[in-house]
């Protein structure tokens, strides 16, 4: 996130650039280290995380509209991890923001049993412009 906003504030005071928008796609990782670790707290503070994201970013370029991406499917046959993976999916479902939208990804398909394939990948970002085409027309 740092690098991202590092290249962002580059970009943006040596040319006529500007943030519009906010793309969030990501919680593997906290699912991942709750099921590593048996540890819900990954899981269950990825709304706080995403919040404070969202907030630090539009501190940063203004009140900039989010779309985030409830995560596709998992292979990973664990009930363990299936649990985490199903409870962070709810809560990036409920999770509220103003200014922001949130796509679903279940129907997409996987490379490698956690990442969309190359197809999808094109899918999900056709979702995620639609998506934010929505909020910059409002």
């Amino acid at each position: 996130t740092r690098e991202c906003i590092e290249i962002a504030r580059v970009v943006t005071s040596r040319s006529n650039a500007k943030v519009r928008g906010i793309f969030f796609y990501q919680g593997e990782t906290e699912v991942i280290l709750s099921h590593r670790t048996g540890n819900s707290d990954y899981v269950t503070n990825w709304p706080i995380t995403y919040l404070r994201i969202i907030d630090y970013l539009r501190q940063e370029f203004g009140d900039l509209p989010a779309v985030h991406a409830q995560l596709a499917i998992t292979s990973n046959p664990s009930p363990v991890l299936q649990q985490f993976w199903t409870q962070l999916k709810s809560l990036q479902a409920a999770v509220a923001v103003p200014y922001s939208a949130y796509i679903i990804t279940d129907d997409l398909t996987l490379v490698d049993g956690v990442h969309l394939d190359e197809d999808s990948q094109q899918i999900a970002g056709t979702r995620f412009g639609e998506a934010m085409q929505a909020l910059l027309s409002q």
